[in-house]
């Protein structure tokens, strides 16, 4: 999405549930008052999207010539390396009995269920693996 058409809608979306939490502090609605204020924190962090859109944009036009060269290759190599992995991991599901792709699925559909919860177990499971792995803890000669 555009970032001017991000920071248009945010702000749209912020002024409307200062509205609608407006409307609920006066009939004294509390679950109009939550969607009011949910959806000004999600109007403020989409036109702040968009600010930071510009941002790098900005900064993108201000780069010089081989950065932009390095960023262009290392983006197709990560969208090469990204497609490679999603053929070996489709190629291993259908090659694997039916119990694990019932886990797989059940899995998939916890972490549709639950992003947040999803995400921040990755966190902490890429942060121990780190851990373990010595990353960041070693020093350089």
């Amino acid at each position: 999405m555009d970032s001017t058409l991000n920071r248009a809608e945010g702000t749209a979306t912020n002024f409307g549930g200062k509205v609608e939490k407006g409307f609920g502090d006066l009939t004294g609605d509390s679950k109009t008052q939550a969607q009011g204020t949910y959806d000004q924190a999600k109007g403020t962090a989409q036109n702040a999207f968009g600010q930071a859109q510009d941002a790098v944009k900005d900064a993108w036009a201000k780069a010089p010539e081989g950065l932009k060269d390095g960023a262009a290759k290392a983006s197709d190599a990560a969208r090469d390396a990204l497609r490679n992995a999603g053929d070996a991991a489709r190629d291993a599901y259908s090659r694997a009995p039916d119990s694990v792709k019932q886990s797989v699925d059940r899995a998939g559909a916890a972490a549709k269920r639950n992003p947040l919860i999803t995400v921040a177990l990755i966190g902490i499971a890429a942060s121990a693996i780190s851990h373990l792995m010595g990353v960041g803890s070693r020093t350089r000669d």
